[in-house]
C-alpha cells in the first residue's frame, strides 16, 4: 500500500510541475507539516507545541506573501 500511494504521490506531482509553474505547486509542499502533525495526533496521541505552529504560520505567510509579490511582477513585466 505504501508503494501504491508513494507511485501515487509521485506521480501527481510529476504531472503539476508539468502543468503548472513550479512556484506556484511548490508552496503547497508545506501542507507536509500539516499532514504530519495531524498523523501525529491521530496515531500517537502527539499534539504539536506552540513554537510548531507558530513556525507553520510564518512559513504560511511568507509563503503567500512571495506568490503575490511575484505574481505582481510578472503582472507588471507583463503589461
Amino acid at each position: 500500500m505504501a508503494g501504491i500511494l508513494g507511485t501515487a504521490g509521485h506521480y501527481s506531482l510529476t504531472r503539476a510541475f508539468h502543468t503548472a509553474d513550479i512556484s506556484a505547486t511548490q508552496s503547497l509542499r508545506f501542507l507536509d507539516l500539516i499532514w504530519a502533525a495531524l498523523l501525529g495526533w491521530l496515531v500517537f496521541s502527539d499534539v504539536p507545541s506552540k513554537s510548531t505552529w507558530l513556525g507553520a504560520l510564518v512559513i504560511l505567510f511568507s509563503t503567500v506573501w512571495i506568490a503575490r509579490r511575484e505574481g505582481r511582477r510578472r503582472a507588471v513585466q507583463a503589461d
